[in-house]
Order: C-alpha cells, then structure tokens, then sequence
C-alpha cells in the first residue's frame, strides 16, 4: 500500500495550506494527518482480513455441501477469530490523547503506531496463501488438520502482535 500519510499530506486544498500558517495550527494538522493516515492503513489490513474471512466461508460451505460436517467446526472457528481480528483493527484507538492524560502522544509516538500497523499488512497478506491450503485440503487436495492449524498459528501470533498495539505507542 502507498504511503498514506504522503498521500494525505499531498492533497491538502488552499485552505489548508492557507490557515498552516496560524501558529500552532501545522502541528495539530499535521497530527491529524497521521491518524487519519493510520486509519486507512487499518482499514486496509482489516479488508484483506476480510478477504481471508470470506476464502474461509467459501471452504465452510463447500464442507458442508459435500457433508464433512466434523470439519466445519475448526474453520467456523478460526474464521471467527479472524473477523474478531478485523473488527478490532477497524475500532482501534486513534492514537489520541486527552488534555489532562499523564501520557502526550506526540508525532514520535503516531508515527510508531503508523509503522506498527504498517507492518500488520505483510502479516495479514500472509494469511492469504495459508487460507488457499485451507480451499486445498477442503477439495482434497491436502491435509485439513495441518491446513486450519497453519491459518490458526499464523491468527494466534497476529493477535498477540495487535494486543502489543499500545506498546507501539510508548516505544
């Protein structure tokens, strides 16, 4: 994905550009720029999250419609974590902070939490090979149990990752 916040910092209208020139103002924009910028970055890593979710119905259904019923269980449950996953990208703090916090967040402190959400795209598109074994095993042509459990393990270690999220922040 491009740069999002030199994307953002590149499409400023004359307006912008205009009251940057308010002290003190350019800071506070500048700022915005970034959790706006790390929003989309999440947003996107939760899209491709999104795309393993849906890979991983597909396999659902097409368990179900050839009646391995035993076997929906394990992929139901890792689909699970994934939206789970997803859904907490999409609700992530901001990187806000309020005006009597103990802790400031600067543009140090947004700036790690933008390259540690950065770096969640590479982990989450590395679901994405992980979740075609899933397709694979489910047409027979590999094992289920190694497959889910893959996915599963790769899950586990992206969720400890986003749980390491506030620590971005406090370097």
């Amino acid at each position: 994905m491009a740069d999002a916040y030199e994307s953002a910092k590149g499409h400023r209208g004359w307006l912008e550009t205009l009251s940057e020139k308010i002290p003190g103002y350019a800071g506070y924009a500048d700022r915005e720029r970034r959790r706006d910028a790390d929003r989309v970055v999440r947003e996107h890593v939760a899209g491709i999250l999104d795309h393993v979710k849906d890979d991983l119905d597909t396999a659902r259904l097409l368990l179900t419609d050839q009646t391995r019923l035993e076997q929906v269980g394990a992929i139901d449950r890792v689909g699970k974590r994934v939206e789970s996953l997803a859904d907490r990208l999409r609700t992530a703090t901001y990187g806000y902070a309020g005006l009597f916090d103990a802790q400031k967040i600067g543009d140090a402190e947004l700036a790690r939490l933008y390259e540690f959400d950065g770096g969640l795209e590479a982990d989450a598109q590395a679901m994405m090979p992980l979740c075609a074994g899933v397709l694979e095993a489910v047409q027979g042509k590999g094992e289920m149990t190694a497959a889910t459990g893959a996915i599963d393990a790769a899950l586990r270690a992206f969720e400890t990752k986003t749980n390491d999220r506030a620590r971005a922040i406090t370097g």
